[in-house]
């Protein structure tokens, strides 16, 4: 059975959410500063999950995000590499072994957001707060 939300009355206040700029913004944030940690994508997915609150599905939304972005630089220098080695002229079966490590990585650092972003969420909705947030920006 899902729950369905409460419509908002004079009794129980509209819910408020962090846009999902600043959700995200802030995730990307913290898996920048957070990187020379281990599993500092679930972290960034967390706390952008967290602050834009909702249900499990608006948290994996923007841990979703924050994994992309995070992600993009290293698909951009495994571009680059890739460049020089089809440059060079080598085996094909170290172009297949760098494009399983791009498939890897990039499982791992949206999968990890995403994760991430749902548990904040989720730890969001049972602590039951209000996010006091900028929502107009």
């Amino acid at each position: 059975m899902v729950p369905t939300r409460q419509t908002p009355t004079l009794d129980t206040p509209p819910e408020r959410k962090a846009s999902v700029l600043l959700s995200v913004a802030a995730g990307i944030l913290a898996s920048l500063v957070l990187s020379f940690i281990p599993f500092s994508t679930v972290l960034g997915g967390f706390v952008a999950g967290y602050l834009r609150g909702g249900t499990g599905t608006d948290g994996a939304f923007v841990g979703g995000i924050v994994g992309v972005v995070t992600f993009a630089p290293f698909a951009v220098i495994f571009y680059l590499i890739l460049g020089f080695v089809a440059l060079g002229g080598a085996p094909s079966i170290f172009s297949a072994v760098v494009l399983t490590m791009f498939l890897a990585v990039g499982l791992y650092t949206v999968g990890a957001s995403v994760a991430g972003g749902f548990l904040g969420a989720y730890l969001a909705d049972e602590l039951d707060r209000s996010v006091p947030v900028l929502d107009d920006i």
